[in-house]
């Protein structure tokens, strides 16, 4: 998220349009299947269910806040969150 904020605090960001790419989602899924606990690396995700879907809207919401936190929802133009699994074929 160290990044995230970072980004969110540029100037030469400040009028551009955000694309959050939620890229991993099989890698996601297949810990979350194995038993891993996401409360156990993020307390703050509490006793949320833990699955993918509320996992990533819980992303999705951590990353809005650190924009409305920063001041910048006004001066960004657009946000968007593109979840999304990218497989290169290997030949």
């Amino acid at each position: 998220m160290n990044l995230w904020k970072e980004v969110c605090t540029s100037p030469l960001l400040a009028r551009a349009t955000i694309i959050l790419f939620l890229n991993k989602m099989d890698i996601l899924e297949s810990t979350l299947k194995a038993g891993v606990r996401v409360q156990t690396f993020v307390p703050t995700y509490g006793s949320q269910p833990n699955d993918v879907k509320h996992v990533v809207q819980c992303t999705c919401i951590c990353s809005i806040h650190i924009l409305g936190a920063n001041g910048f929802p006004q001066t960004f133009a657009t946000s968007f969150a593109h979840i999304m699994c990218v497989l290169i074929p290997l030949f």
